[in-house]
């Protein structure tokens, strides 16, 4: 059985309770921001946005959930678009 040393096991206890202080320090930022912030996968699904983004965009989240990045965006703007994401996948 591999045991940690008490040294080791402080500072992973340390080490799990900074990742959560990030964490809530991020979700904070998030859900305050004044400007619009989403996050999408390289499929373009739409996996995290704040409420001013829904704001800008005219949907809740629950609609938002259901639709890809490329759904909301206008069609002059597709083509930059997919150009970027086609850049972004690449890398």
């Amino acid at each position: 059985m591999n045991e940690q040393s008490p040294d080791s096991l402080q500072q992973s206890e340390s080490n799990e309770e900074k990742l959560r202080e990030s964490e809530e320090r991020y979700r904070v930022i998030f859900k305050q921001a004044v400007t619009g912030v989403a996050s999408t996968e390289l499929d373009s699904k739409l996996t995290l946005v704040n409420q001013k983004y829904c704001d800008i965009a005219g949907y809740s989240v629950a609609e938002l959930s259901h639709l890809r990045m490329y759904d909301i965006t206008h069609p002059e703007d597709l083509p930059s678009y997919f150009s970027a994401l086609g850049r972004l996948a690449a890398m």
